[in-house]
């Protein structure tokens, strides 16, 4: 707690101004850390944007981010020689204002696979009146779980199509843990 309260502290001093975390982006959250409090590194380099929408299939939805992000962490470990192992995990850090959530990818040697929504607000909607991880046996519950979450919105035929999927666009943050953090385990 100590040095989450420095870090924010830290991001009001640069700017003069008082901060709190709600006025941080998950990224400039990760840069100023700079690995000290999340031992975390961002697994591709990159911030993923996709834009929600009614059909699954779509090249810009959530399930083909989620599935392209875990290709491209197992492809670039096998490329680099450095073998994935049964406790590694893919987690991603998951925005579209104002919701954020994580979700937890096995590794592809796990089995049976289990995939994890870490969600720290309540969902009366849902019958969850306070944070909770939810188990997912499958990528497609988990999918459906998110679509809960983050459904997308038809503004109707009066709104042009950039604004609709800028209204609908969502990041994701692809994390693992840094390599120090695995060798002092």
């Amino acid at each position: 707690v100590e040095n989450y309260q420095k870090l924010v502290l830290s991001s009001g001093e640069e700017s003069n101004q008082s901060s709190s975390v709600e006025h941080l982006s998950a990224e400039e959250i990760l840069q100023k850390d700079k690995g000290i409090l999340f031992p975390v590194q961002s697994s591709s380099g990159a911030i993923h944007q996709g834009v929600l929408s009614h059909d699954l299939e779509n090249p810009l939805g959530m399930k083909a981010l989620l599935e392209g992000i875990c290709n491209d962490f197992y492809q670039t470990r096998k490329r680099s020689g450095d073998p994935v192992g049964n406790d590694e995990w893919i987690a991603v850090l998951i925005t579209k204002t104002p919701e954020t959530v994580l979700v937890c990818l096995p590794a592809d040697s796990v089995s049976p696979p289990s995939y994890w929504l870490i969600d720290s607000h309540p969902r009366p909607q849902l019958g969850l009146d306070t944070s909770y991880a939810k188990l997912h046996s499958t990528m497609d519950t988990l999918l459906l779980s998110l679509q809960s979450i983050f459904p997308p919105t038809d503004l109707g035929p009066d709104v042009p199509e950039m604004m609709a999927m800028m209204y609908n666009s969502f990041d994701l943050y692809p994390l693992e843990r840094k390599k120090s953090a695995l060798r002092s385990e």
